[in-house]
């Protein structure tokens, strides 16, 4: 893999053959709505930034791809200036990684503060994050495995939402929702 800073907001980054199956990719089939993509290109641009310094994490990113002959691919990568909305992506891939970790969906506020009562009412202590999700669900991750919790809303992966959090969110409260969230009820 070759990276090359062009001026500050641009980088270009060159795959060989053996880059892409290493990162399980396919010029012709690439596909940001495919999980397996978007963490590719989140282990790329992280080692841009260890190598370059070129730092895609805050912003909005627009990628261009042009796959190559000899079955490698050259990606233009461009910060679009733009803030990214969501959670710190550090912050998600810690939550991913502590195998208690949970997420639930729910179609309306109103039940995942009343999910946070619940877990509070059965002495929750532990620190949970709320989200706004830009399709008007909201997203609760926490640590302690409930099945009340299908009740309210719906449990998904956790891991399925890495980047969907990073790109489409807003942070209603870090560290302590189900508490702030609670005594709204």
């Amino acid at each position: 893999m070759e990276l090359l800073p062009i001026g500050s907001d641009k980088l270009k980054v060159t795959l060989t053959e053996a880059d892409m199956e290493s990162y399980r990719l396919s010029a012709d089939t690439l596909n940001w709505d495919d999980t397996g993509t978007r963490k590719a290109l989140w282990s790329i641009l992280d080692e841009a930034k260890k190598q370059c310094g070129f730092d895609a994490a805050r912003e909005q990113i627009l990628v261009q791809i042009f796959p190559s002959r000899a079955g490698g691919c050259e990606m233009f990568v461009t910060r679009t200036g733009e803030r990214r909305r969501g959670a710190n992506h550090e912050s998600v891939r810690t939550a991913i990684k502590k195998s208690d970790a949970r997420a639930c969906v729910f179609d309306r506020l109103y039940y995942m503060i009343a999910f946070c009562a619940v877990l509070r009412d059965s002495g929750y202590k532990d620190p949970a994050d709320a989200y706004s999700l830009d399709d008007g669900r909201f997203l609760l991750i926490y640590y302690k495995d409930d099945p009340r919790a299908a009740e309210f809303g719906r449990i998904t992966p956790l891991s399925d939402m890495e980047f969907y959090i990073g790109e489409h969110t807003e942070i209603i409260c870090q560290t302590d929702a189900v508490t702030r969230l609670a005594a709204l009820i």
